[in-house]
């Protein structure tokens, strides 16, 4: 024992006289993480000998496509300027790209909305040509229509084993947008079926015969789910009221005998299966009923369900011979949170996005023949993985005891003691933070700040109670969780409670805005992305996208979050932070897109004027041709370096 303790006495002077270790890299540009992925939306071809994606560098983006053995491109296409959405394959040679705007349909009379276009691109001769864009054929020639997606294109497979590519859009009926199945395969588009008013989803087979119909009337609230083998003879499966909400056509079986639903409830979904043929309902088990369905992309067939953890995701597949792959996979990335990306159509490869210390944040390609794991790219290829913060899910108390799950990224090169923090809650809110890399929270880490992301009551996934628990507290107790978790890394020592700011956007953004009105005394400084400070204007707001009416699904819904009875209850201005800018006593900054059209970019103007006119200071970034979901690799980046380094002036990371 006495050696033993001889040696423990000498290892501090030993240590003193070891070289000095070299000091931590820098950590990567804010560019790394603030530009749009360097690749997304990955595929694999319906063989699975090929993958393609989008690859970005810096404001260039590019759709490659690659053999999936040997990584060796195939072809590359250069993409204009645009807000790519998605990506799926028609066959071996074929793509098509889903992207978006932000327009106004003058058919329609609606004001600026965002807008879906598809786009089938052949790798083979090189060709690109738009969905429903050079008229229609079929039943009604003269039927007016529109070139835009509803929904993301499906390919069928006809019985002499061609493909078709069959889009969800809009008919016009005296003006009004009618949901309507077409054959886009050609270059003149083809009608196969016209909803009728209150037609909200339809469900078509991997053959392409229309086998379920959802229409709700949104005066009454009334929805009927339709369902059988053929269009001509679809009948009424199941119906109900909800003034929120209404079922939604999740997935169908491969065969086409059977149509998953979920039940449309937020906060509460519920996943149920329709036999085709008989038209009988049957709710799934509750180990499948709660998770999301997880569908082939080009086919829809489900696939899998999967469960969001606060840690990790968790997948069940439908079949025992897919689930056994993925049990393997998961293991074989031990300690990683391992997502579902692509499969082939004959099941046999596979794609998983991994993200894990050992692994970085990366794809990774599983062949089931071999059980063999190939790398495949980097997310986000400027970020080593030994940058990458520790994010760790912690819970607190509430102030009347309600546990608060949340997410806590600490920086790499410092130790968790007295740390500056910087609080950052989700949007939504009826939304939640998802475990793994959070480009937002990794970036602020790496300039040595701690992050808080806490899942307040009204965040979505944790349970219909806990949701209702935010019903009526907007500036309330869901404003007071955050602080809260505030108040509890303080008491642990984790963060210095005088260095302290608050950011966000959407929801998040209104959350920093009431943290320095409604709230005072707690944060340093705020940033607002995006955020609504006028609550009434708001709701006003959503009454004129709705052409006037109050009645709409989104009025209706947020009357009920918020507790008030009308679009002109007082309450909105008790909880509107542009009501309250005279209380703010230090520095706001406020971000928000020109474009968007979720949270209107009034909402910061009047905001920032209002604080002005408090003799607050008060700053405002418009962002040049920026929607509501930072889009843009150029103005997300600006987004997140005013940010960035408007915290750092007035929050200094200590």
């Amino acid at each position: 024992m006495a050696a033993a303790m001889a040696m423990l006495a000498a290892a501090p002077v030993l240590a003193s006289a070891a070289p000095p270790a070299p000091p931590p890299a820098p950590p990567p540009p804010l560019s790394a993480y603030g530009e749009l992925p360097n690749i997304s939306l990955i595929r694999l071809s319906p063989s699975g000998a090929r993958v393609g994606f989008i690859v970005r560098d810096g404001g260039r983006s590019e759709l490659q496509v690659w053999n999936a053995v040997g990584q060796t491109v195939v072809s590359r296409t250069p993409l204009p300027p645009a807000k790519v959405r998605d990506l799926l394959w028609v066959d071996e040679d074929r793509l098509i790209l889903t992207a978006s705007k932000t327009a106004e349909a003058m058919e329609l009379l609606n004001p600026k909305s965002e807008y879906f276009f598809g786009t089938e691109i052949n790798i083979k001769t090189r060709e690109a040509r738009p969905l429903l864009g050079a008229g229609l054929t079929g039943l009604d020639s003269s039927l007016e229509t529109m070139n835009t997606l509803s929904r993301q294109p499906t390919v069928s497979l006809k019985p002499d084993g061609t493909r078709r590519i069959d889009v969800l859009g809009m008919a016009i009926v005296n003006h009004q947008g009618v949901l309507t199945l077409f054959d886009a395969s050609e270059r003149r588009a083809r009608l196969l079926y016209l909803g009728g008013p209150s037609t909200t989803d339809l469900a078509v087979s991997p053959t392409g015969q229309v086998i379920g119909r959802i229409d709700y009337e949104l005066n009454t609230g009334a929805w009927t789910v339709l369902a059988g083998p053929e269009k001509g003879r679809l009948r009424k499966v199941r119906s109900g009221v909800d003034r929120t909400g209404y079922p939604r056509f999740a997935g169908v079986t491969a065969d086409g005998a059977a149509i998953y639903v979920n039940s449309g409830v937020i906060g509460e979904p519920h996943l149920s299966r329709i036999d085709v043929a008989t038209g009988e309902w049957r709710d799934q088990p509750e180990e499948l009923s709660q998770g999301a369905l997880v569908v082939d992309g080009p086919t829809r067939v489900a696939l899998a369900t999967e469960a969001l953890g606060l840690e990790r995701r968790s997948y069940r597949f439908l079949t025992p011979e897919d689930d056994l792959l993925w049990r393997a996979t998961v293991k074989a990335f031990e300690g990683a949170d391992v997502a579902f990306v692509s499969m082939s159509a004959d099941r046999g490869s596979l794609l998983v996005s991994v993200d894990g210390p050992k692994w970085g944040y990366a794809v990774y390609r599983v062949e089931r023949k071999t059980h063999a794991a190939a790398f495949v790219t980097d997310y986000y290829a400027h970020i080593p993985p030994d940058q990458i913060a520790q994010q760790t899910v912690v819970r607190y108390p509430a102030a009347d005891g309600l546990e608060i799950p949340a997410y806590l990224t600490l920086p790499v090169d410092r130790p968790a003691r007295g740390l500056s923090l910087i609080v950052l809650p989700h949007g939504g809110p009826f939304a939640r933070d998802e475990p793994g890399f959070d480009w937002w929270s990794q970036a602020l880490a790496s300039r040595g700040y701690a992050v808080l992301q806490p899942q307040f009551r009204g965040s979505d996934g944790f349970g219909l109670r806990f949701l209702e628990a935010g019903y009526g507290e907007y500036g309330g107790k869901m404003q007071t969780d955050l602080s809260d978790g505030v108040a509890w890394l303080a008491k642990a020592g984790t963060i210095d409670p005088a260095h302290v700011a608050i950011m966000g956007a959407s929801y998040g953004g209104y959350a920093a805005l009431a943290g320095v009105t409604l709230q005072t005394g707690i944060y340093r400084c705020a940033v607002a992305v995006s955020g609504p400070a006028d609550m009434r204007r708001q709701m006003s707001f959503l009454r004129e996208k709705a052409l006037g009416s109050s009645q709409s699904l989104g009025s209706r819904y947020w009357r009920e979050f918020l507790n008030v009875k009308t679009d002109n209850d007082p309450r909105l201005d008790a909880i509107s932070p542009v009501t309250h800018a005279a209380a703010a006593t230090v520095p706001v900054l406020m971000i928000h897109g020109r474009d968007d059209t979720v949270v209107p970019i009034d909402q910061s103007r009047r905001m920032a004027d209002a604080l002005r006119a408090a003799g607050h200071p008060a700053q405002l970034v418009e962002l040049k041709g920026e929607d509501h979901w930072l889009s843009s690799s150029e103005t997300r980046l600006q987004m997140l370096e005013s940010a960035v380094g408007f915290v750092q002036g007035c929050n200094p990371a200590r």
